[in-house]
């Protein structure tokens, strides 16, 4: 709005440049997606979905990754869905998806954090793609149960009163002052509270599993649609940390939700830290999880982005990588240092790590046997006895002692 009061012809400065600068300024900070992962996502989003009707990125950040995906399968492809807990970014994505003309009736946005609820409006969606934050780094403190559980009531009161607003024009007074609907409205949000309990009910060992960081995860696969895909970059930590270990049997043994676990070169990352990208799928036909290796076998190119005026330059995996990852994941095939298919049964063998290098050996050296080498130890003692013994006899032929 105050880009558009200024004094200046658009054909001269039109407003995507403008607001591209605007976002390089120093004082402000945006959240970008790195362009190395919205590539991968995009591309495996592909192989998966012909076409997704409904896509949410629950960690929306500069929208970057809906705009590659919108591209890829040239608009419409549905109803965009997104949350954003950096007000700067959120407003920032807003601006974005409407400069690459997404129609903004079907874009629902949310300013909050996915990690405390993943809902919007009840939605359920084809396609969930994001990178996903490290959840260590939250300084916020996570909320009691009984927070919680008040929090998702006061959520789903909310969500009663906006059905009966729409749809039998009853305002916020009524809710109010009628102390009649107050009393219905109580007893079946009581009810929901009942039926909520019991679908999200974890005891045993899974009990851990209420508090646990990645919690979110779940829910997120469970706001899939049944044929639904999510596909997500994070850290390699998630596939071997103790803590975890319960929540990667819950996902694994129990549920079967775990399609495709692939490692990532860390010289992509700006900081080089390890990062995977975790297929989840809700309706799997088998119980193998595939896992493929980038961190040995790529090729890099050089993408050059513009910030502050400097040209940042960013690794991408070129286009003959990424073309062998989507074949390798779209066929489920098994290549030798590169990609393998381990069944469940394996995994808990493995007790639930779910380390790439477990799964996929690169070693290119020669294997030995240990049976051999033991041999040839044994051969190479015997000899060194006999040379001793040689050594010995032919000193005292010559009359040398030591």
């Amino acid at each position: 709005y105050s880009i558009s009061k200024l004094d200046i012809y658009e054909e001269s400065f039109p407003f995507r440049e403008v607001f591209n600068q605007i976002c390089q300024f120093r004082t402000i900070n945006i959240d970008h997606d790195p362009d190395y992962i919205n590539f991968i996502l995009t591309e495996l989003v592909c192989a998966s979905k012909s076409s997704p009707m409904d896509v949410y990125n629950p960690f929306l950040n500069d929208a970057s990754s809906l705009i590659k995906l919108s591209n890829k399968f040239s608009l419409p492809y549905g109803k965009s869905y997104g949350k954003g807990y950096d007000e700067i970014t959120f407003c920032v994505s807003i601006v974005k998806l409407l400069m690459n003309y997404f129609d903004l009736d079907n874009v629902f946005l949310e300013y909050g954090n996915a990690i405390d609820s993943v809902d919007i409006n009840g939605a359920s969606y084809d396609v969930i793609m994001s990178k996903l934050p490290h959840v260590g780094g939250w300084s916020s403190k996570p909320m009691s149960k009984a927070q919680n559980k008040e929090f998702a009531k006061i959520y789903r009161r909310k969500k009663l009163e906006n059905v009966l607003s729409s749809n039998f024009k009853m305002d916020e007074k009524s809710f109010a002052d009628d102390s009649q609907l107050n009393e219905v409205l109580e007893s079946l949000l009581e009810k929901m509270d009942m039926e909520f309990d019991s679908q999200n009910q974890f005891s045993g060992e899974y009990e851990s599993l209420k508090d646990n960081e990645y919690l979110f995860l779940i829910n997120l696969i469970n706001s899939l649609k049944k044929d639904g895909v999510m596909i997500v970059a994070l850290s390699q930590s998630f596939l071997f940390k103790n803590s975890l270990e319960t929540l990667r049997k819950y996902l694994t043994y129990e549920n079967n939700f775990i399609d495709t676990i692939i490692s990532l070169p860390d010289v992509l990352g700006k900081y080089s830290r390890p990062e995977i990208i975790c297929v989840f799928k809700k309706n799997k036909v088998d119980d193998n999880v595939l896992f493929i290796d980038l961190s040995q076998d790529f090729n890099a190119k050089k993408a050059q982005n513009s910030s502050h005026g400097i040209i940042r330059r960013n690794l991408l995996l070129d286009e003959k990588t990424v073309s062998r990852l989507v074949s390798t994941y779209a066929k489920k095939e098994i290549i030798n240092r590169y990609s393998n298919v381990v069944t469940v049964s394996d995994i808990v063998k493995n007790d639930f790590n779910l380390s790439v290098s477990r799964y996929v050996d690169t070693f290119e050296g020669e294997f030995i046997q240990l049976r051999d080498l033991a041999h040839e130890k044994k051969e190479i003692t015997s000899n060194i006895k006999e040379l001793n013994k040689k050594i010995d006899e032919m000193m005292k032929e010559l009359d040398i002692n030591f």
